[in-house]
């Protein structure tokens, strides 16, 4: 059984007492450190928490050989603060920082913690997996290495990406002691754990254009070959989770063609099957939506998209919980990586999360069912493992 602590404690205090004393090791010897952080993980979904929510062997192996801490909260619940929290052991308003996005000069006189690790020759290396921690936001301080590169498409990244560049610098690095940093987020919204089949198919008057995994909240670009005259081009939506037809299966936001010049005399319009919020430009359809082209001479234009499937509260549930499983696994592949090298026994392992999330037990003032974080303080947005 793991050793379990309850004394209420601050994820930002929590976090910087336990990493900094990896730096005394054994026998006052330098030990590695590895600080892993789960974006967007409740802490009722940690199985040695809370039995049935989700199945996260890994980490419960982590906690039986460590200590389970069951009473730990974030101070926000929004990505950035609660992780400049962590770093820097003092609260958002203290910080300045009450959102993503925000960029603040950090001061002499509250450093990050992990300076202390540089300053006792430790090699110090980040990867983090969403775009509201980059290194403009103040997170990259005292880290010689900080990976924070996204793909043009997207602002995240999945685990099995992210460690595909932790695990090299794990193979490569000298014999120096290391302070590692390793963000995760899948649990975060897009909920769309990998595996997931391609869910929305693209045809161009009768003729297949494309097939495109829109749950990811990816940047997709398709080439469609305009005819002189009339051009129909269809969305055929493959939601498992809206199987009833008269109902909304998925919503774009945005929807863009181009380049400009090719689309100055081009007029296109819904048709059928689409409802349009004006003011943001976000486009709900129905399966079996489709727009109309409308062009004097034949051309060639592009697409680009980006949107998701429209979910049920049942199903947000289902993929937020694949997700977590997901995420679990891949915590495991990096810990295998650590046994493989020689240097479990040797490193010091620190998980926590920064936030919680909503997975529609609240609704917003307008009415509609709440999913994500930022919004609320309740208990599911800021308990965290």
């Amino acid at each position: 059984m793991p050793r379990r602590r309850s004394s209420p404690a601050a994820v930002a205090v929590l976090a910087a007492a336990l990493i900094s004393a990896a730096c005394a090791g054994n026998n006052g010897k330098p030990e590695n450190a590895v600080f892993i952080t789960l974006d967007t993980f409740r802490a009722d979904h940690l199985s040695a928490l809370s039995r049935g929510r989700a199945a996260t062997p890994v980490l419960d192996a982590l906690a039986a050989r460590g200590i389970l801490y069951e009473n730990a909260w974030s101070p926000i619940p929004i990505t950035l603060p609660a992780h400049k929290s962590i770093f820097f052991g003092r609260p958002p308003h203290l910080l300045s920082t009450y959102n993503n996005g925000q960029i603040v000069a950090s001061r002499r006189d509250h450093p990050s913690f992990v300076q202390a690790f540089r300053k006792k020759g430790f090699d110090t290396a980040a990867f983090v997996s969403l775009g509201v921690l980059t290194r403009e936001f103040g997170t990259a301080e005292g880290f010689e290495h900080y990976e924070d590169q996204f793909p043009d498409e997207r602002w995240y990244l999945t685990a099995e990406e992210v460690n595909r560049r932790v695990i090299p610098w794990l193979e490569a690095r000298g014999q120096k002691p290391f302070f590692l940093w390793v963000h995760y987020s899948d649990p975060h919204d897009p909920y769309a754990p990998p595996g997931m089949p391609d869910d929305l198919a693209l045809s161009l008057n009768g003729r297949k254009a494309g097939s495109f995994r829109i749950g990811d909240y990816a940047w997709n670009t398709v080439t469609l070959d305009l005819r002189a005259g009339e051009n129909i081009l269809a969305f055929e939506t493959m939601n498992p989770y809206q199987p009833d037809p008269s109902k909304f299966s998925a919503w774009l936001d945005p929807l863009e063609f181009g380049p400009d010049e090719a689309m100055k005399d081009v007029f296109w319009e819904h048709t059928e099957r689409w409802f349009i919020i004006p003011e943001t430009g976000t486009r709900f359809l129905r399966n079996g939506a489709f727009l109309t082209l409308r062009c004097p001479t034949a051309r060639r234009v592009t697409m680009r998209f980006r949107g998701q499937l429209y979910l049920t509260t049942t199903a947000v549930e289902e993929l937020y919980r694949k997700e977590v499983e997901y995420l679990d696994g891949k915590v495991g592949e990096l810990l295998a990586a650590l046994d493989r090298l020689g240097l479990r026994d040797e490193t010091a392992v620190l998980v926590a999360g920064d936030h919680g999330e909503g997975l529609g037990e609240y609704r917003l003032e307008s009415g509609a069912i709440h999913y994500g974080h930022i919004n609320f303080l309740e208990k599911v947005y800021l308990h965290v493992p």
